[in-house]
């Protein structure tokens, strides 16, 4: 318990009276009394004359209450230059072994006793040198006791009885436990376990060879090259479905158009039992079609394909004189169904350019530097396979080839790519459109006050009725001018 008074004496009372409460307050130390530090000691005097001196002081906790946080005693080293010379040298030497430890440092199997020496007989110092050597030494004991050994359980053995061949299935499995020894501690858990059993990864699913067959001698005699033009209406049947469906009833029919699938929107493209129906096919329609299956969740047979190309109305690409152009083919899919393909361009029904042995997959974008106006028209690429003599247009671009751009339209770009000559150049269109029109209001009204005054004689002045159609003709320009803006 503690103890806590106060004086009634701010400010005293009248005579007769007292301050109302207590005087003195007695409760439990508990959470409610702290012990404090008092005010540290003087340094103590340095404790050698060399090497490295110490020095301390220390403090006491007072009061009553919970402990004081913190050391009571504070070390540094001695700050006194003179303190700090070294000690005369003398090297370490080994005090005498004590004697082996009574008891071994283990209660059963082998261990060791212990004896200690100290290496101060001197203590080095100075320049002095450490002894050498250790300062521990040991020897066997036996206990001549066996130690307990737990006992431990073996590898699991390998999933019995799973429900599946391969891939991931149900069943179970079993682990031996090692019996414990000399007391050792029986194993814990479980020597049986039920659970999923991961096997090796299955096979993909795959067609009978003689229908993997007879699907790619379907495709090696397929042409379906389509050349239509802009609005067209276009089928494109997914033929042999069937015979993959009826061995995988599950095999889902998607198509690709150059290796990306078809986006099927239900307007313009839709799905009619596994062909693919265009509504009206557009430039950016042209490729090559494949009609494959999916089956058995992983695997993919592809048993049709089509090639479209499709020939815009206007130009699809207009390019000015001396830039360069870049023309897509569209052919890889076919490079890769059939290995005898060549590819080459075609303008206006000529040859342009042939690959010969360069695959359609290695040149599907042809890259022409600097045109001229001689690029101007329409291209063609065409694949053939060698093989059956097949040909496919996989691809028709319009080009329209510009004049080269003069100094008005480079000086055009320039200004409307920088937004305070873009903002200067609009401020003074409108300004001039401003200015048009107040003329054409001005000289209207100037029209219509000479026609009140020559309507008196306007059938016999023939130059009233010249000044009349003049400003009529004007009054006609300005009005185009004014309805134009």
């Amino acid at each position: 318990m503690s103890t806590r008074s106060r004086v009634c004496d701010n400010p005293p009372p009248l005579p007769d009276y007292t301050c109302p409460g207590l005087v003195e307050e007695t409760a439990d130390c508990a959470g409610k009394c702290f012990q404090a530090w008092g005010d540290w000691s003087a340094w103590t005097s340095c404790t050698m004359t060399c090497d490295a001196p110490l020095r301390q002081r220390t403090r006491q906790c007072e009061g009553i209450g919970e402990p004081c946080q913190g050391d009571a005693t504070e070390t540094k080293p001695c700050i006194d230059s003179s303190r700090h010379e070294l000690c005369p040298t003398v090297n370490g030497g080994w005090s005498v072994w004590t004697f082996w430890s009574d008891e071994c440092s283990v209660t059963c199997n082998e261990g060791v006793h212990v004896r200690t020496r100290l290496c101060n007989n001197p203590k080095p110092s100075g320049l002095g040198q450490e002894c050498r050597g250790s300062g521990e030494d040991t020897k066997v004991c036996l206990t001549h006791v066996q130690c307990p050994v737990n006992g431990t359980w073996n590898k699991w053995s390998p999933w019995m009885d799973c429900t599946a061949t391969c891939g991931e299935g149900q069943g179970h499995r079993s682990r031996n436990c090692t019996p414990p020894k000399y007391g050792g501690l029986k194993c814990r858990g479980q020597s049986e376990e039920t659970g999923v059993c991961i096997l090796e990864d299955c096979p993909l699913p795959t067609l009978p060879p003689d229908l993997q067959k007879e699907l790619q001698h379907n495709l090696d005699q397929l042409e379906n090259n389509l050349e239509k033009s802009e609005g067209d209406a276009v089928t494109m049947a997914c033929s042999n479905k069937e015979s993959v469906q009826d061995v995988y009833s599950d095999a889902l029919v998607a198509w690709e158009q150059n290796q990306q699938p078809v986006t099927v929107d239900g307007q313009r493209i839709w799905l009619d039992r596994g062909s693919l129906v265009f509504r009206a096919v557009q430039n950016e329609d042209s490729g090559v079609y494949v009609c494959q299956l999916d089956f058995g969740g992983a695997s993919k047979a592809i048993v049709s394909f089509y090639v479209l190309s499709v020939e815009s109305r206007r130009p699809d690409i207009a390019v000015r004189q001396n830039e360069d152009l870049q023309l897509t083919c569209n052919g890889v899919a076919l490079g890769l169904l059939f290995q005898t393909t060549v590819m080459s361009w075609l303008k206006d029904g000529q040859v342009f350019k042939n690959y010969g042995s360069i695959r359609p997959q290695e040149a599907n974008v042809e890259f022409i530097p600097s045109v001229t106006k001689e690029y101007d028209g329409t291209w063609r690429c065409l694949i053939q396979d060698d093989a059956t003599n097949r040909k496919w247009t996989t691809n028709t671009v319009k080009v329209k080839v510009l004049p080269p751009k003069g100094m008005a339209d480079k000086a055009m770009e320039g200004a409307l790519g920088n937004p305070k000559l873009t903002g200067g150049i609009a401020g003074a269109v409108g300004f001039l459109i401003t200015v048009v029109v107040i003329v054409c209001i001005t000289r209207r009204k100037k029209s219509g006050a000479s026609k009140k005054r020559l309507s008196s004689y306007s059938d016999e002045s023939d130059e009233g009725t010249d000044y009349d159609d003049d400003a009529s003709s004007v009054c006609s320009w300005e009005g185009s001018v004014y309805s134009d803006m």
